[in-house]
């Protein structure tokens, strides 16, 4: 007889150990026992500290007419795109604790991304640029739908003028 065909009822494996016995999946079982580290991947060198955060699921990180539009921005602030870190939300969760933490971030533009989507424990306007945890937030609409509203364009770039310093 084999010790790998034994059968135990529940009972008796209850008998087994005096101690509570938890069951616990893999991915528990390594938070437990190890740190794990967060490796987001990203486009750029982020060498400006700053984090764009869209949400694109047909794409790595973002449709072509849509970088075109967000290089035109970022070029306004004076940044280029090869000195941020441009991170796609649909293709990989990310929450704003591990993203600073990896990129030492001074500023996120979400880009139609929620605040609750990163586990960033405020809610506030889109457009209206708020500070937490040493960190420079602005809220946005999906770029697909900022390039076409005159308004939301306007609105953005109020903010950004005041964040950026233009």
């Amino acid at each position: 007889m084999s010790l790998n065909k034994i059968k135990l009822n529940p009972l008796n494996i209850i008998n087994l150990y005096n101690n509570t016995v938890y069951a616990t999946p893999k991915n528990e079982a390594k938070k437990a026992n190890e740190s794990i580290e967060y490796e987001y991947i990203f486009k750029g060198n982020n060498t400006k500290f700053i984090s764009v955060i869209v949400n694109e699921p047909n794409f790595a990180f973002i449709e072509d007419g849509n970088l075109e539009f967000l290089q035109k921005i970022l070029s306004a602030c004076n940044v280029q795109l090869p000195e941020i870190a441009l991170l796609n939300y649909a293709k990989q969760p990310i929450e704003v604790a591990h993203l600073q933490a990896q990129l030492s971030t001074r500023i996120v533009l979400l880009f139609g991304v929620d605040t609750a989507s990163i586990n960033l424990p405020m809610v506030f306007p889109l457009y209206k640029a708020q500070y937490f945890n040493n960190v420079t937030f602005i809220q946005a609409e999906k770029i697909d739908n900022l390039k076409n509203n005159a308004a939301d364009k306007k609105a953005l770039w109020e903010c950004l003028k005041i964040v950026f310093k233009i």
